[in-house]
């Protein structure tokens, strides 16, 4: 039903246009409107334009081999994460996949794991309901094009927020667009 007038009310939103923005307007009288800008100054980001699987692999060995602070790697799908934290730790580079769609118990000790360098990667498909609690975070690379702009960000802007430089790379394939549009057509109704 209707809160009463005297109820504060919170809303934010990561991605509000002037529409919705107009609309929250229209159904609450009394409203301030803050919006501050997506601007991070420590976030730096590349794009490496690859092909392939094999082209992404040695482009993450070449980067990763010398570096030992902790990062995450975001995939498109669980096997892609596994391929790659096996691949890494052949390498012997501190790697783990976190694994999707079970007990809480396992990806909150990946995260603890994670957060006191017992390995210095996490690969993982990105969760939009869960944040990443990893101060220690220098780096995320998207080993996969995001679905959008919008999902890109939010990935980016879970981790860096002590202000530390921090890098975000894409690899990017015109083929992880297919695989998005896969993902997408095999989410929901046609």
């Amino acid at each position: 039903d209707n809160l009463a007038l005297d109820i504060p009310v919170l809303m934010l939103t990561e991605a509000a246009n002037k529409r919705v923005e107009a609309d929250v307007l229209k159904q609450f009288c009394t409203i301030n409107v803050i919006r501050s800008s997506l601007k991070r100054l420590n976030l730096c980001l590349h794009v490496a334009r690859l092909n392939g699987d094999w082209e992404k692999l040695c482009y993450l060995a070449m980067v990763l081999e010398r570096r030992e602070d902790a990062g995450v790697i975001y995939t498109a799908t669980q096997g892609s994460a596994m391929m790659i934290a096996f691949f890494l730790c052949s390498l012997g580079i501190k790697a783990v996949y976190e694994r999707t769609h079970c007990d809480d118990v396992i990806p909150s000790g990946i995260e603890q794991d994670h957060r006191t360098n017992q390995h210095n990667i996490l690969c993982m498909v990105p969760d939009q309901d869960k944040d990443i609690d990893c101060k220690n975070i220098r780096f995320v690379i998207h080993y996969h094009a995001p679905g959008s702009l919008i999902d890109y960000y939010r990935n980016i802007n879970r981790t860096g927020q002590n202000n530390d430089r921090m890098w975000c790379i894409l690899l990017y394939d015109p083929a992880d667009v297919m695989q998005q549009e896969r993902l997408i057509g095999q989410d929901g109704p046609q």
